[in-house]
C-alpha cells in the first residue's frame, strides 16, 4: 500500500520508506530531490508586507498612549538641565550633588486633570484639550551619589522594574529629587 502511495503523482517515496520502517537506499535518497519552498517573489513581498505592518502598528499605537496628547513641549535633556540648575540655585553645591552616580527621570500624569479635561469636552475629541493643559504632568528628576537600584517587581521577584521617583526609596545620603510642572517651574 506505501509503495502504490509513493508512485502516485505527489507522492513521497523517501517518507513512504521512513513510515514503513524501512533504510531508504541511496538511489531514493538520490531520487527524492529538493523540495521546492516558497517563490522568492512571494517571499519579499511578504517579508516586506511583515516590515510594514511592524512600522504602522507602531506609529499608530504611539499615536494612542496619553503622553501623545501632553503638552511636551520640551526635550527632556532640556528639562534635566532645568532641575540640575534647580538644585544648584537652592544651594546644593557639594561635590554629592555636582557629581552624581546615577540619574533617572520620568513623567507623572495628574489623572484628577485628565478627569477634567475628559468630563469638560463637548467636542467628541477630548484629548486634544489636554495640549493646552501643562498641569497634566509633571517631570520629576532623580539623582543619587550611588546607583539606584529599584526593588523587584512581583512577580517574578528576581526581574527588577525601573527606577521611579519612589522606587528605590531615597536612602543615601545626597540624594536628591526635583518635580517640575509642564511649564518647568519647580
Amino acid at each position: 500500500m506505501l509503495a502504490v502511495s509513493a508512485a502516485l503523482p505527489g507522492g513521497d517515496p523517501l517518507a513512504a520508506a521512513l513510515a514503513a520502517g524501512e533504510t531508504p537506499s541511496p538511489e531514493l535518497m538520490a531520487e527524492a530531490g529538493v523540495r521546492k519552498g516558497m517563490a522568492p517573489l512571494r517571499a519579499v513581498g511578504l517579508g516586506l508586507l511583515a516590515i510594514l505592518l511592524l512600522v504602522g502598528g507602531t506609529r499608530w499605537a504611539g499615536t494612542m498612549t496619553i503622553t501623545n496628547f501632553l503638552p511636551l513641549d520640551r526635550r527632556p535633556e532640556v528639562l534635566e538641565d532645568l532641575a540640575r540648575g534647580m538644585i544648584r540655585e537652592l544651594g546644593y553645591d557639594e561635590k554629592v550633588y555636582a557629581e552624581p552616580a546615577d540619574q533617572a527621570w520620568g513623567v507623572l500624569t495628574w489623572n484628577n486633570v485628565i478627569m477634567e479635561v475628559g468630563a469638560a469636552d463637548t467636542t467628541g475629541s477630548p484629548w486634544e484639550s489636554l495640549r493646552e493643559r501643562p498641569d497634566a504632568f509633571s517631570y520629576w528628576y532623580r539623582q543619587s551619589p550611588r546607583t539606584m537600584l529599584p526593588t523587584p517587581v512581583s512577580p517574578p521577584i528576581f526581574q527588577r522594574g525601573p527606577v521611579t521617583l519612589t522606587n528605590p526609596r531615597p536612602i543615601a545620603v545626597g540624594e536628591i529629587a526635583v518635580l517640575l510642572d509642564g511649564l518647568g517651574q519647580l
